[in-house]
Order: structure tokens, then C-alpha cells, then sequence
């Protein structure tokens, strides 16, 4: 499971997966890309990776992972200018003119944290105190570093 939140400035993603068995183990789930630009995924951990490398390798719409579009998983891209956009079962990008986005089953206690003035570092450890399925520590990443 996950909680991942973006304050407009920082992401920030708990560290827990878990497997169809309920099997936990750690994982990273934000990076910062070549380019500058931030990379967020939920879901499927194999299909955020093909999503991930897609990205990474320019996003042509004929190169989409084919187990993406069957998939709940998706993936934000945060652009160095602080635009957001998120991939979820198709090749093109949906803009989001949110300033905050939360993902994941701890979504709903970050986005509380957030709308009472909290950021994303504070939203996800809140997600991961109170979500049993969130946890095993915490990355952040700023967009401008």
C-alpha cells in the first residue's frame, strides 16, 4: 500500500509494499529524474517501473507498457516549473492545476494534513502513524533542491 503527497514544493512517499500475499518489504517510490522533474508511481510496483522507464526514455505514446492500460497504477510527473501531470492507463498526460495532490490508501489522512496547513513530509508520516498499510520509513525529495 502507499501514501504520497506533493505540497506544491516537496514529495514525499512512505516506503512499504506489500505483495498478493500480504508479504512487506521497503521500496523507493519517488526519484528525482535527469532532467530535474520528479517522478511519483502507486500501484502495481512492476507496472510503476515500466511506466517509470517509459518516462524516462521520452513517453512516446507508441512505446506505452501495454500492462499500464489494464492497470490501476499511475505515475505523476512534477516538471521543473511545478506543473503535475499524471499518467494512469493511456499515453497522454493529464494536467492537474491542483497546488496539492495526495495517492495511495493513506491518501485521505495526507490530504487532511494538507488542508490544515501541514506539507507532504508531515502529511505522510501522519498517513503512516495512522494507516497500518503505509510505513517502513520515509523519502523526500524538493523539486528545487
Amino acid at each position: 500500500m502507499t501514501v504520497i503527497a506533493w505540497d506544491g514544493c516537496t514529495l514525499a512517499a512512505d516506503k512499504r509494499a506489500t505483495d498478493h500475499r500480504g508479504r512487506v518489504s521497503t521500496v523507493t517510490k519517488i526519484m528525482r529524474a535527469p532532467c530535474g522533474a520528479l517522478l511519483a508511481g502507486s500501484g502495481k510496483a512492476d507496472t510503476i517501473n515500466e511506466l517509470r522507464e517509459w518516462w524516462l526514455a521520452g513517453a512516446t505514446p507508441e512505446a506505452f507498457p501495454q500492462s499500464a492500460r489494464a492497470s490501476e497504477a499511475e505515475l505523476w510527473a512534477i516538471r521543473p516549473d511545478g506543473s503535475l501531470v499524471q499518467y494512469v492507463s493511456g499515453p497522454y498526460p493529464v494536467p492537474l492545476d491542483d497546488s496539492t495532490m495526495v495517492a495511495g490508501s493513506g491518501g485521505e489522512v495526507a490530504r487532511g494534513v494538507l488542508h490544515m496547513g501541514g506539507n507532504a513530509r508531515q502529511a505522510v508520516e501522519a498517513a503512516c502513524m495512522y494507516r497500518g498499510d503505509c510505513g517502513n520509513g520515509i523519502d523526500v525529495l524538493e523539486l528545487h533542491a
